[in-house]
């Protein structure tokens, strides 16, 4: 998923200079990789509440969530209490003896 999420929005913007002394210059042009919109905010919150991919953000030197950094640990916080609450529906109904 980490890699859905770093695709970047544009690409290209390089400029090219041939061996007879022309250059070709490449214009940014948008990335058909990138995700938008729904797409985009599913991957980005399903990155976000695996612990991969919160370990992945957490090792970032730049910070991929400057304003809303907090969402990773109650996204921690609520991964916990609900794979401890599917455990305990689950193991509750059955006889462990």
């Amino acid at each position: 998923m980490l890699v859905l999420v770093d695709v970047p929005e544009t690409i290209g913007g390089m400029q090219i200079i041939n061996p007879d002394g022309t250059t070709h210059v490449i214009e940014e042009q948008p990335n058909p990789e990138y995700l938008t919109g729904f797409k985009r905010q599913t991957v980005q919150f399903l990155h976000e509440i695996l612990p991969t991919g919160q370990l992945a953000e957490y090792g970032k030197e730049e910070a991929r969530l400057p304003d809303g950094f907090w969402r990773l640990p109650l996204y921690a916080v609520l991964s916990l209490v609900a794979s401890t609450a599917t455990g305990i529906a689950v193991f509750k109904r059955q006889n462990l003896k």
